[in-house]
């Protein structure tokens, strides 16, 4: 999909934050319409950035991560395999051990294993901790969730 073209606004903006026009248009096509919103975009730091616990389950998540380094239960990451991804884990990794925490982690393989669980989603009493937002998440919260039994006791 390619963004609608505004000229006159790529113009506008370009003057304004003192850019490259062709800057102002990818800014434009990422919603930034301002000057000032170009400068937080284009110089990032902490202070811009908005609060993580503002993201639904994050809260429930930092408290049973904490529970799981205080009992020292084993962490497990199950990231996904591009950058993103890969990075959260060891980002993740390292901070969970440096506060005493005993991790895991688990990186599927792009070809063998693509984003479907696998048994690493399923490992019994260990604590989940997504390192990436990928759809497949959906799919280990689903195989965790304790399979029914019909009338024969068959799940």
């Amino acid at each position: 999909m390619i963004a609608e073209q505004h000229p006159e606004e790529a113009e506008a903006l370009a003057r304004a934050a003192r850019i490259p026009t062709v800057l102002a248009e990818l800014l434009l096509a990422r919603g930034v319409k301002t000057a000032d919103d170009a400068f937080v975009f284009l110089n990032p730091a902490a202070a811009y950035l908005h609060d993580p616990l503002l993201m639904r389950g994050m809260a429930a998540a930092v408290e049973r991560v904490g529970r799981a380094i205080a009992a020292h239960e084993p962490i497990l990451l199950y990231g996904d395999y591009d950058v993103d991804g890969t990075t959260a884990v060891v980002l993740l990794k390292t901070a969970i051990e440096m506060l005493g925490g005993i991790v895991r982690f688990h990186v599927p393989h792009r070809i063998r294993e693509a984003t479907a669980c696998n048994r690493a989603c399923s490992r019994p009493r260990m604590p989940k901790v997504s390192a990436s937002s990928s759809p497949w998440i959906r799919e280990c919260a689903h195989a965790r969730r304790p399979k029914r039994r019909n009338a024969s006791g068959l799940t």
